[in-house]
C-alpha cells in the first residue's frame, strides 16, 4: 500500500504515500504533475496525506485502467471509459467517453496520447478517437505477439513500445500499426511493466521487484 519515487541518477527512493488509506492500491495516474491512484475507497490524489477525491462507484465494476490527460482522469471499466473532469472545486461527475458500447472486457492496459489506446490479452491493440472506435491493425511483425502484458506511449512519442513476455522481447510499432523494432532480452520472460523515456533515451522495465534500463535504438 505505498507509492515510491524513485531517482533515476542517484537510485535513492523515498516513500510518497502509503498506509491504511492505499488498501487495495492498484492503479496510479499522473494529471498535471498530480499524482492519483485507485484503491478500495475511490480514486485518491496523491500526497503525504491522501485524500479522496473521486468516491468508488458501483458502475465502475472491474476497473481495467487510469491515465491523464489535459485536465481530466479517464477511467477504463470492462465495459465503459469514464471521464472525469477537473475544476476549481475538484472533479465533475463521470461522463460516458464512448460514443458507442463496446466490448472492453478483454483490456489489459489503457495508455493516452491525442487518442485512447487499449491493449488486449490476445495482443491487439485498439484505438479511439473523440470517442469513437479507430481502425488499427498491428502489420508486419517478425512473430505473433504471446502473452503480451503492458505497452506505452504518449504524445511526445512516435511509437507504441508493447511488452510481449511470451517472446521475452519489447516490439515497437508506428503510430500506424507498422513493425519499427524489437529488443530482445532473456530477462523479459519476467517483466511486468514498462514505460519509455525520450529525454533519457532508454526503455525502463519493472521485472521481479527491480527496474532494468534498454538503450533506445
Amino acid at each position: 500500500n505505498s507509492i515510491y519515487a524513485v531517482g533515476l541518477n542517484d537510485k535513492k527512493s523515498t516513500i510518497l504515500a502509503g498506509g491504511e488509506k492505499l488498501n487495495g492500491l492498484s492503479l496510479m495516474a499522473d494529471l498535471s504533475g498530480t499524482l492519483y491512484a485507485l484503491a478500495d475507497e475511490g480514486i485518491y490524489k496523491i500526497n503525504k496525506n491522501p485524500e479522496v477525491k473521486i468516491k468508488k462507484d458501483e458502475e465502475w465494476s472491474s476497473v481495467l485502467g487510469l491515465s491523464g490527460f489535459t485536465g481530466n482522469l479517464y477511467l477504463l471499466t470492462s465495459g465503459e471509459i469514464w471521464k472525469y473532469s477537473s475544476g476549481e472545486e475538484g472533479f465533475g461527475s463521470k461522463q460516458k467517453w464512448l460514443k458507442e458500447k463496446n466490448d472492453l472486457s478483454q483490456a489489459l492496459v489503457m495508455m493516452i496520447d491525442s487518442s485512447i489506446w487499449i491493449l488486449t490479452k490476445d495482443g491487439q491493440i485498439l484505438k479511439f478517437t473523440r470517442g469513437a472506435k479507430d481502425s488499427f491493425n498491428l502489420t508486419g511483425l517478425t512473430k505473433p505477439i504471446s502473452g503480451p502484458v503492458a505497452f506505452y506511449t504518449n504524445a511526445d512519442l512516435k511509437n507504441l513500445y508493447l511488452l510481449d513476455k511470451g517472446n521475452s522481447r519489447v516490439v515497437v510499432v508506428n503510430k500506424s500499426g507498422e513493425y519499427q523494432a524489437e529488443y530482445l532480452w532473456s530477462g523479459l520472460g519476467e517483466a511486468s511493466d514498462l514505460l519509455v523515456n525520450s529525454d533519457e533515451g532508454q526503455i525502463f522495465l519493472l521485472a521481479g521487484g527491480k527496474i532494468f534500463t534498454i538503450n533506445l535504438k
